[in-house]
Formats: C-alpha cells, sequence, structure tokens
C-alpha cells in the first residue's frame, strides 16, 4: 500500500469516527429531559428570567428585578440594552452549577452558558466558549425571590439621576 493511499484510508477512518462520536452525542442529549425549577425557588427565578430574555418578553425578565434595581434601571433602558441577548443564547446551553445559601434570604445561583461555534471549516469541528455567571437573589417575603444584584446581561444597568424640577 502507497503512502497516499495509507493517508486516504487514514483520514477516511478519522472521518468516520467524528461523525459516530456526533452522532452518539446527538441522541444521548437529544432526550435529556428539560427541568422546571419551581418559580418559588432562586433557581426556577433564574431560569425563567433567562427564557424571558430568549423570548424576547424583556417586561417579564425585567419583572425578576428587586424594587431597588427597578428603581435604578427604567424598563426602556432595560429592554433597549437587552436586546442582543437572544443572538447570544442563540445554540447556547445553560446548566446550573449550584445554590449558595449564604442565609435564609439571600441565594446565590452559579450557571454555566455554554455555546458552541459551527462556522469553522469541518474537519476542524464546532468550537465552543464557556462562561460562568452569578445570580444574586433575595427572598421579598412569601418564596417571592428577586434579583438583588443586576443579573447578566444588565451589570451595568443604571439610569442616569432624575434631576427633579426646580420649584417655584
Amino acid at each position: 500500500m502507497s503512502t497516499s493511499t495509507r493517508w486516504l484510508v487514514g483520514i477516511g477512518i478519522a472521518l468516520v469516527l467524528l461523525v459516530a462520536v456526533t452522532a452518539v452525542v446527538a441522541l444521548a442529549t437529544r432526550n435529556r429531559p428539560d427541568v422546571n425549577y419551581p418559580e418559588t425557588t432562586p433557581e426556577g427565578v433564574t431560569q425563567r428570567y433567562i427564557r424571558a430574555l430568549d423570548a424576547r418578553d424583556y417586561a417579564r425578565a425585567y419583572a425578576y428585578l428587586g424594587p431597588g434595581l427597578q428603581a435604578r434601571c427604567a424598563e426602556r433602558t432595560w429592554e433597549r440594552q437587552s436586546t442582543y441577548v437572544p443572538e447570544q443564547l442563540a445554540n447556547t446551553s445553560v446548566a446550573l452549577r449550584n445554590v449558595e445559601r449564604p442565609s435564609s434570604d439571600v441565594a446565590k445561583v452559579h450557571v454555566t452558558f455554554s455555546r458552541l461555534y459551527m462556522d469553522r471549516p469541518f474537519l476542524f469541528g464546532p468550537d465552543e466558549s464557556r462562561w460562568e455567571t452569578t445570580f444574586v437573589l433575595k427572598d421579598q417575603g412569601g418564596d417571592v425571590w428577586r434579583f438583588s444584584e443586576f443579573p447578566w446581561p444588565g451589570q451595568y444597568c443604571e439610569d442616569p439621576p432624575v434631576k427633579p424640577a426646580p420649584v417655584q
């Protein structure tokens, strides 16, 4: 067998293995059921917030901000800076890492985002990026959890203070 034939056979075997591994991974993850966390839990609120952003329901996502955050960031500002999020969530999986409870009324929800980029040449396969975010929530009473720190993507959402009208 010539050297070029061996190379072609090697490449052929590698392609068959790549297709087989891809098929196994696709089948293994396809039937994984989505977990729906209760809305009365910090992880449930975080899940609904991310789903609202993905669905472009910015008013619903904004409603999960605590009253102190809503006072510092108008809904219109929130919506304007969140409009890029659905594109960022495309081809992205979201996984709950863990929930910390520093106190009975505060929770930190640690989430990992994994995004596949499929625009690479075939032989190199997709590229993946991962980032982790912590969402901080406070119990408003009666198991109503709301964000107490600006959650991703609004970490910097603050409107300039409104100057009161002069008194006449």
